[in-house]
């Protein structure tokens, strides 16, 4: 035997082999962190519809010969699940409207046309609300509004000051954002 080396090249580069152990134990680990975000985001959706399915108690006096007893039970005051969904969505187009201010600095830059980005799940107008999916908007030299008409037949109203002040406010015949732009409660009721 000759004691001599010798290299060989064929010209063709070398081919590494994919480790079978190390890619079924990266598959397992996506499965797994997918599984783990998908059952959080199922239990956070879940915790938000029972908050709205809860009706919420608060002490109510009740008389009696020795003094106050302190019972729990819902109380007219309470809103209905159909008036907190339009909250919300009057609460978006309001928190729609302060970013788009902020970046342009004008009221014009915050109307339906404009918000329509923003919230694409919802119809923009400037006609009446007529149902929890469509916001009224309207807009002055010193205020921007909104109308958000509940299924109950409630019409939620929020007001943006030029100054940022925010004013609430409901009722209405009709429900739209010019009436809104009178609203000037500090919350809603």
């Amino acid at each position: 035997m000759d004691d001599t080396f010798a290299f060989r090249s064929t010209g063709l580069p070398l081919r590494r082999r994919v480790d079978p152990v190390a890619l079924k134990a990266a598959l397992a680990a996506f499965v797994v962190v997918l599984a783990v975000g998908l059952f959080a985001r199922w239990v956070i959706a879940s915790e938000r519809a029972s908050e709205l399915e809860k009706p919420s108690s608060e002490p109510v006096g009740v008389q009696v010969l020795e003094g106050v007893e302190t019972v729990a039970a819902r109380t007219p005051a309470d809103p209905l699940r159909e008036d907190v969904l339009a909250q919300r969505v009057a609460e978006r187009a309001l928190r729609a409207a302060q970013k788009a201010l902020a970046k342009g600095g004008s009221f014009a830059d915050a109307g339906p046309g404009q918000l329509t980005e923003s919230l694409p799940d919802l119809t923009l107008t400037d006609g009446p609300s007529l149902a929890p999916s469509i916001v009224s908007v309207a807009t002055n030299d010193v205020a921007w509004a909104a109308a958000v008409l509940s299924d109950v037949g409630t019409c939620w109203q929020v007001r943006l000051s030029a100054r940022g002040h925010v004013a609430y406010g409901t009722g209405a015949d009709t429900c739209t954002g010019a009436a809104a732009l009178d609203a000037a409660d500090p919350s809603w009721p």
